[in-house]
């Protein structure tokens, strides 16, 4: 659920898609 805070503060859908799968990943 911290995606969505990474969004808002990284406007980027590049940035958004690799955080979204490190999230994934570690989690």
């Amino acid at each position: 659920m911290r995606i969505q805070d990474h969004i808002k503060s990284n406007r980027g859908p590049k940035r958004t898609l690799s955080y979204a799968l490190i999230i994934e990943d570690q989690t």
